[in-house]
């Protein structure tokens, strides 16, 4: 074990076989150096060291790249870079508290952290936190140090990024924090990650894990999950996302608004099945009752083509006909028949039509006998 931190593994003839220094986990320590393809992984949670999302990587095309998925990763998976293409080869921490980027001739490209400390006055470490970020902290190494800050690791220079809530804009995945949940910096400018109204932390341990629904999910008839969604309203345009929400941030600079769909009420599928029962009667009935009314309609209307026949059939029978000439028909009210028999009194006989009379009518032209 050296004085710098590295642990060495030598063989006999002290030749070097393996060191820390050559197989990082989330920290760099002074006088370490990381060549292309060499990786850093943050942890997991904040007190589990198991790998966690958030890498930073010296790019076989020579960028210093910080991206929150697995490898391999793509260019628009970054959330910063170092814009060094093809000229990085190498990221330092020297003796003198500083981090940066060199080209393969030792030139320097890119200052990572700018703040310097020496290495006899003050421990150093700069570590990829579970949240995406990098720092850097010192250490008095005693009492008697003329440093004035106050004894315990104490951070030293800006955050990398300034903003991760920010600088994660990937087109799928779950931004800074998990799923369904949200980032906003904190007061000590660090990524905190909330759930919305309606959600609850996955993991209590670990805000970074996202959120989940505190509802029973909407369905359409009890089997079947209907999409939720949620609504952002951004430059005057609506803009909708499905389930899981994803890049959730806060920034009072954003100009927009998210709306999202909660239940009311945490009912359960089984009600909601009543209500689509429900919803199902209601339907027949306003059926049945349409079909009633209508029938009644058509009942109204036949009934008054009936009265409207009948009447005009009586209107006829009781209109008199005048003489046809072509025919010589007429037909006769009874009180002309009356005063043609002289009151019914000149019978002629009867059969099975009824009572034949003899009478006289009289006619411009003749007398007629019947």
């Amino acid at each position: 074990m050296l004085d710098t931190g590295n642990f060495i593994l030598v063989s006999q003839n002290y030749i070097n076989l393996w060191e820390t220094f050559s197989q990082p986990t989330d920290m760099m320590l002074p006088m370490q150096q990381l060549d292309q393809g060499t990786k850093v992984n943050a942890r997991y949670p904040e007190m589990n060291y198991s790998t966690g999302k958030f890498h930073l990587k010296v790019g076989d095309d020579g960028n210093l790249a910080f991206y929150p998925t697995s490898d391999p990763w793509l260019a628009s998976d970054t959330y910063w870079v170092s814009n060094t293409k093809d000229s990085g080869f190498r990221l330092i921490f020297n003796q003198s508290g500083q981090v940066y980027l060199t080209a393969r001739n030792g030139t320097l490209l890119k200052l990572v952290t700018l703040d310097t400390f020496p290495t006899n006055e003050f421990y150093q470490r700069a570590i990829l936190e579970y949240d995406g970020v990098f720092k850097q902290y010192v250490h008095p190494k005693g009492e008697n140090s003329s440093s004035a800050l106050v004894l315990g690791w104490s951070m030293v220079s800006s955050l990398i990024p300034p903003n991760i809530c920010e600088s994660i804009r990937q087109t799928t995945g779950s931004g800074a924090c998990g799923f369904n949940s949200y980032c906003a910096l904190g007061d000590n400018q660090r990524p905190r990650c909330h759930c919305p109204p309606g959600y609850t932390p996955l993991d209590s341990t670990n805000e970074m894990n996202g959120c989940r629904e505190d509802f029973v999910p909407q369905s359409c008839d009890g089997s079947r999950p209907e999409t939720d969604h949620c609504y952002f309203w951004r430059q005057r345009k609506l803009l909708q996302k499905e389930i899981p929400l994803s890049n959730g941030r806060m920034d009072p600079s954003e100009d927009g608004k998210a709306l999202i769909k909660v239940r009311i009420n945490n009912s359960t599928s089984k009600s909601t099945g009543d209500g689509n029962k429900n919803s199902t009667q209601i339907i027949i009935g306003s059926v049945l009752l349409s079909s009633s009314i209508f029938m009644n309609l058509l009942l109204l209307l036949i009934t008054y083509l009936i009265y409207r026949s009948f009447q005009s059939r009586d209107s006829k029978l009781s209109r008199p006909v005048q003489i046809n000439q072509a025919t010589s028909m007429q037909t006769f009210t009874y009180q002309e028949l009356q005063e043609a028999t002289d009151e019914l009194k000149g019978e002629l006989g009867r059969g099975a039509f009824g009572t034949v009379y003899k009478g006289v009518l009289g006619s411009e032209d003749t007398n007629f006998v019947e």
